[in-house]
């Protein structure tokens, strides 16, 4: 009798842990201290405490969206990527996501400016166009609501004059970026 109990938890045990699953991929990119950063034109940006990551899934439109944005020192970094599915979870997707025409991944850098009513607010520093940027999601733990990964990019503006010829173009580069474990929210509407 205690060897068909003994079996009987036993196989009782094991689809215990088979049904407790959960979505959750770790790992660290770059220097595990620092959550998010990056390389700004050449010059470190790393914001502390400026930090806005959210994961939200829409059930009307069957899309789940990561939004990532951090701010230090007048400078702003936001990066997107949206993608179908039905998953209402808090885990997203691993793989790389280039900057694409649709707009299903996008990039920004900002700079905050003055405007003409004396407020300061960022400002796109130019556009990132299809093919110019990435993002790597390389880990989630949907339990833990941490995401890991790296991403780079290019923003381009071009100047005119007064008669509508180029007058210059703006490039930054912002490579190197880095956000490791960092914590989200995750939203269901």
């Amino acid at each position: 009798m205690n060897k068909i109990r003994l079996i009987a938890l036993f196989l009782i045990s094991a689809w215990l842990l088979q049904s407790c699953k959960k979505d959750t991929f770790t790992g660290t990119v770059g220097n595990p201290n620092i959550r998010l950063q990056a390389f700004i034109d050449g010059t470190v940006w790393t914001p502390i405490d400026t930090i806005n990551t959210t994961l939200t899934y829409s059930a009307a439109a069957q899309t789940k969206l990561f939004f990532c944005q951090g701010t230090v020192a007048q400078k702003q970094v936001s990066m997107a990527i949206k993608l179908p599915t039905n998953s209402n979870t808090a885990g997203f997707t691993l793989g790389t996501y280039v900057v694409d025409a649709t707009a299903n991944t996008s990039l920004q850098y900002y700079t905050q400016q003055k405007n003409i009513n004396g407020n300061y607010v960022f400002v796109p520093t130019g556009t990132t166009g299809p093919g110019s940027g990435s993002v790597t999601i390389t880990a989630v733990d949907s339990v833990a609501k941490v995401i890991t990964g790296y991403f780079n990019f290019i923003s381009r503006k071009t100047n005119l004059d007064g008669s509508g010829n180029i007058s210059s173009i703006e490039i930054h580069n912002i490579t190197s970026g880095v956000f490791n474990k960092l914590p989200y929210t995750f939203t269901s509407n």
